[in-house]
């Protein structure tokens, strides 16, 4: 385990059970091959070991180590994406054990039912379960409880609206975490931590993604590996880098994955091919057919976004909206981003009243930062250009423009450039050169069908949608209205 070759190791546990008949060293090594089979990304063999251990503790009639087993349980299944079964697991232990607290092991289980609630987008409990435990953890010294807990309250913060106060609690609890040598609480720090500075600056985020995927690379924990890998892939696309980021979250697809981690890479590889024009439906039908009838968030809003994102490729804007408001509605914390995406189709799509339900809902966040302060400059510029107002939109959009070339987003700039080539047309001054400058990102890139209708804005034609391969068929996968995650 500290070389982090866990495969092996809990190859070794499993031959020490056949070693040992004591039930209480049995419930030991199972706990530590569950924490070994976690770090290997093989989270039902995780979630198994854990479940034996609780059945076995019970059995013994020992509540204290059957509360810390459970939270174990609870951790497995929160790695394996079932936040739900992981949330309908600790909070009815919770309520068993509570007659232990403060005992360290029930402090645990709580602090993990905190982790459970941010995932499940239950945050005012998260945040009551949270405080209660870290006052508990402070005064006793628990520190990988402080830590772990630390970052449930922070990611809650965040989700809130209140990112700076989140990002700051989020970042304590991975010093801590780095501190005391809990290489994985550090990795899950970073995980949250970079993927709400996404929004301030995501060249920086995405800087700190990349060292913390080597961190998990150096210490062997291929699920903080594979999870690094999504957001480092998707970032890399956020910023303009298409190949890289295809290049990274196919890269590990030739791997043995767990189910839910291979849904999630290849769901967002496909927002990239959609986004490139490529023929995507198939792959979203087997995705749908692989997902089946789960009802997590993390696992559903995968396929939510790359069908959200075929399509907006596609030219169907009123079907790209209705997607990813729906996605938003199950991951609270998308709607930064994505009111931005449900806008610019609105816009598109010569609709100003659902951008200024869009821009209102991002205003709604109550998230600020440069990257959020340039969305909204981008979508009033595109308003102001709907409603006539020429040169306070040109004025608007060169504010935009210069913004995400500070910012380092080329892809935002091409974008807003395109916004102008479509809403102003040619006939505005401003908009030849930067419909070039555009055009040229999209050819490297292969963004064939946002070159389309590039080119069909220039050319002085109505922007037709580009050809558009079959639609898939709207997710059916059952989500319930009251189930949101943050996806980190």
């Amino acid at each position: 385990m500290a070389l982090g070759a866990h495969d092996q190791a809990v190859a070794f546990l499993e031959q020490a059970l056949t070693v040992t008949s004591d039930p209480s060293e049995q419930g030991e090594i199972l706990e530590r091959a569950s924490e070994s089979a976690g770090a290997a990304a093989r989270f039902e063999s995780a979630e198994g070991y854990a479940k034996r251990a609780v059945d076995l503790y019970r059995q013994l009639g020992n509540r204290p180590d059957t509360a810390r087993a459970t939270a174990k349980l609870g951790t497995a299944l929160m790695w394996g994406s079932k936040t739900n079964a992981a949330a309908e697991v600790l909070e009815p232990a919770a309520a068993e054990f509570d007659d232990l607290w403060p005992r360290p092991e029930v402090v645990d289980l709580n602090g993990y039912l905190a982790t459970a609630y941010l995932f499940t987008d239950r945050l005012s409990d998260c945040l009551a379960v949270a405080d209660r435990v870290l006052e508990v953890a402070e005064h006793q010294d628990l520190t990988e409880i402080l830590a772990q807990t630390l970052l449930a309250k922070g990611g809650a913060l965040a989700t809130l609206g209140r990112v700076r106060e989140g990002i700051g609690a989020i970042r304590v609890g991975e010093d801590l975490a780095r501190e005391a040598g809990l290489t994985g609480l550090q990795l899950r720090g970073i995980l949250q931590r970079t993927y709400w500075e996404l929004e301030a600056d995501t060249v920086g985020a995405l800087g700190g993604m990349r060292e913390g995927l080597a961190l998990a690379r150096r210490v062997g924990d291929r699920r903080g590996m594979q999870r690094l890998i999504n957001n480092v892939g998707f970032s890399e696309f956020v910023v303009g880098q298409w190949d890289e980021g295809l290049a990274t979250l196919e890269e590990p697809l030739k791997e043995d994955l767990e189910w839910t981690t291979r849904a999630v890479l290849t769901g967002n590889a496909l927002v990239i091919r959609a986004f490139r024009g490529e023929p995507v439906t198939s792959e979203l039908a087997e995705l749908e057919r692989l997902l089946g009838d789960t009802p997590d968030p993390n696992i559903v809003v995968s396929l939510l976004d790359a069908q959200g994102s075929q399509a907006f490729a596609s030219g169907r804007l009123p079907d790209a909206r209705s997607i990813w408001h729906r996605m938003i509605s199950t991951d609270s914390g998308a709607g930064p981003a994505y009111y931005y995406q449900t806008a610019r189709a609105a816009l598109w799509d010569r609709d100003p009243e659902g951008a200024r339900m869009d821009l209102a809902n991002l205003d709604a966040t109550g998230v600020h930062g440069r990257v959020i302060e340039t969305r909204r400059a981008t979508i009033r510029a595109g308003l102001a250009a709907l409603e006539g107002n020429t040169a306070e939109s040109v004025a608007g959009y060169r504010e935009a423009i210069r913004a995400w070339r500070d910012l380092g987003l080329a892809n935002d700039e091409a974008f807003t450039a395109l916004d102008m080539a479509v809403l102003l047309g040619p006939s505005v001054p401003e908009v030849g050169p930067l419909a070039a400058s555009a055009r040229e990102f999209f050819l490297r890139v292969g963004g064939r069908p946002f070159l389309d209708r590039l080119d069909a804005a220039m050319g002085g034609a109505p922007a037709a949608a580009p050809a558009a391969e079959p639609a898939a068929e709207p997710a059916s996968v059952p989500i319930a209205s009251d189930v949101t995650t943050t996806s980190s």
